[in-house]
């Protein structure tokens, strides 16, 4: 079983084998700076409310005016793939190491040519892609070769953008990149202290142009500057990120003495604050460059869940569901095979489609997709739920089920699908609140404290086995609302 979100010890104790040595280096946040911290945050959301719209189950801000790959990239419908593992720009908060033209890959799979790819991208319905590095500049055949067979292969169905720190974008590699086709070209600025220069020399000629760099807490009021100056000449859109600590870049963070945060990802604390200030001010100025700020807690829900659902739908049975967090359910109701053989015999009278349902060998359980519920509900056999998570792999892993899934002659990946949670029993009077929430997705709770106190409210009393039941359902069904918790 995956750790779950809310496990925090689970995640605290993560983190720290992550980062080993470098653990002990840097300041954690206490309970009192996250309480003050949490108001400062509350304070700066309160005033934003009337001027943004938050999305993404409360994980990100302003999402009226998205560029089209962030939208994308919400959906999990966008590749990124890392042309190259070398940069010139030696940004302190980088979170990886730059120093290898390494073949380009993307989620741990090597991709040498446009000719493997290409059928990844087909294979698994990506709509949008994006070329990132290190600096994709820095090997400019490759990233053309990419981008404009790319380009070729989907024309206008796919949308192509490009992450450069802009030091190797001059006038000519621009037209190049216009001419090849990309959409939109996004510039690191931190890289060039901050000055526009290659940003305003791509507005025009790139049809969209987008800053986006970490919000660097020392570098705050240089950004609110900046973004007045990218208002005023044809910006785009500026995406802040929530810096992240790693282990290539621990050591230049703890110098600077930022706060960290524990979560999936370790965060710095000062990061999103700055974001939401920078963001907080040009709506206060009515300036309205879109701001999208994207935090630490999005990515890891979003990006997470998007993969997720992409490798779920390789594997996915067709009596089986895809939940919004990206895993498979797998409903079922279990007892006498008679029984079970006369409910499965009544479905087709009553329309339901011969796929959406199976009998397991021995005739003990029916198997039947989220749609059914409510037609098998009243049957007064036993019913529960089963939760799989499936991810992709360049190899067999061994150590759970695999599907290869070729994409050329000499290469394929790998889907693995993994047991969450086996055979959790839903009881009968669980089966309404399940199928309104999580199958027809009608007023989901936002978390597990919602859907208990619902449960009280239905008459349920939620004891420890009816929390730890439902925890279990959420966390195969949903991605949790609101930002992160600071821990």
């Amino acid at each position: 079983m995956g750790i779950r979100e809310n496990d925090r010890e689970s995640i605290i104790e993560g983190n720290r084998r992550d980062l080993g040595p470098l653990h002990d280096m840097h300041s954690w946040v206490r309970p009192e700076k996250a309480k003050e911290a949490l108001e400062e945050r509350s304070r700066l959301l309160r005033a934003l409310a009337p001027h943004v719209e938050t999305g993404f189950r409360g994980t990100k801000l302003d999402c009226r005016s998205l560029s089209p790959g962030c939208r994308l990239c919400g959906e999990g419908a966008w590749s990124c793939l890392f042309i190259n593992g070398v940069c010139n720009g030696g940004c302190f908060y980088c979170p990886s190491e730059q120093k290898s033209k390494e073949e380009p890959m993307t989620g741990g799979i090597r991709f040498p040519t446009p000719r493997e790819y290409i059928p990844y991208l087909e294979r698994f319905g990506f709509r949008g892609v994006s070329i990132s590095g290190g600096e994709p500049l820095l090997t400019p055949d490759r990233t053309l070769l990419f981008l404009g067979k790319i380009r070729e292969r989907f024309g206008a169905g796919m949308y192509i953008w490009l992450y450069t720190n802009g030091l190797l974008a001059d006038r000519d590699t621009l037209c190049r990149l216009r001419d090849i086709g990309i959409d939109e070209i996004r510039f690191n600025i931190g890289a060039v202290n901050y000055r526009l220069d290659p940003v305003l020399r791509a507005v025009g000629v790139i049809p969209r142009v987008t800053v986006e760099v970490p919000a660097v807490p020392e570098k705050e009021e240089l950004l609110k500057e900046a973004a007045r100056e990218m208002a005023r000449s044809g910006v785009d859109f500026l995406n802040l990120h929530q810096i992240r600590c790693t282990p290539h870049n621990g050591r230049h963070l703890a110098a600077r003495g930022y706060t960290l945060l524990h979560g999936p990802r370790i965060s710095v604390l000062e990061s999103e604050l700055a974001a939401l200030r920078i963001l907080a001010d040009l709506r206060e100025r009515g300036i309205g460059l879109p701001v999208n700020y994207c935090s630490s807690v999005y990515r890891s829900r979003f990006q997470g869940a998007g993969a997720a659902r992409r490798a779920a739908g390789i594997v996915r049975k067709p009596w089986e569901d895809i939940t919004e967090a990206g895993r498979i359910r797998s409903l079922y109701l279990e007892g006498p095979p008679e029984t079970l053989r006369r409910i499965s015999e009544t479905l087709p009278r009553e329309g339901a489609s011969g796929v959406s349902w199976t009998l397991a060998s021995g005739g003990g359980r029916l198997l039947f997709s989220g749609d059914l519920l409510s037609r098998v509900a009243a049957s007064g056999v036993r019913a529960g739920v089963s939760y799989f998570a499936c991810s992709l792999h360049p190899s067999v892993t061994y150590g759970n089920p695999c599907t290869e899934v070729p994409l050329t002659r000499k290469k394929s990946v790998f889907v693995e699908r993994r047991a969450l949670v086996r055979d959790l029993p839903l009881l009968p009077g669980d089966l309404s609140g399940f199928e309104r929430w999580f199958v027809r997705g009608e007023e989901t709770p936002r978390d597990t404290e919602e859907l208990l106190r619902r449960r009280r409210e239905d008459g349920v009393d939620p004891g420890t086995g009816e929390r730890e039941r439902w925890e279990r359902v959420f966390e195969g069904e949903c991605i949790p609302f609101g930002p992160a918790d600071y821990y």
